[in-house]
């Protein structure tokens, strides 16, 4: 995850890099952002936008480990507290190879 937020300034402006083109494209009604090849050839990472809330709604990535056989995917869905926070509600990883999936659910959500 580090690698992943120390690059991505870095990786979306420079479009591409040595083993893979990168492209970038806006979903139809731009509420969405698609990003291939990110890190890895085949790498997708997605994500959408509410513009009624102006927040995240959503963010997906298909990506693999080692091995590109080894397939993973990740979603992480944003909901909005009554103060009008964003936050991470739900997120699923399934390492679809391994058969083993992984929920959370982010529930009541206090002040402190």
């Amino acid at each position: 995850m580090e690698r992943w937020r120390n690059d991505i300034p870095c990786l979306i402006r420079t479009g591409s890099n040595r083993t893979h083109e990168r492209k970038i494209f806006i979903t139809p009604g731009g509420e969405g952002l698609v990003i291939k090849n990110y890190l890895k050839p085949n790498h997708l990472v997605t994500l959408v936008f509410s513009r009624a809330q102006r927040a995240v709604q959503s963010i997906e990535v298909s990506s693999c480990l080692n091995d590109p056989g080894d397939a993973v995917t990740t979603q992480a869905v944003f909901a909005k507290l009554p103060d009008g926070t964003n936050h991470v509600s739900n997120a699923t990883i399934n390492g679809v190879s391994k058969q083993l999936t992984v929920l959370t659910q982010n529930l009541k959500y206090e002040n402190m």
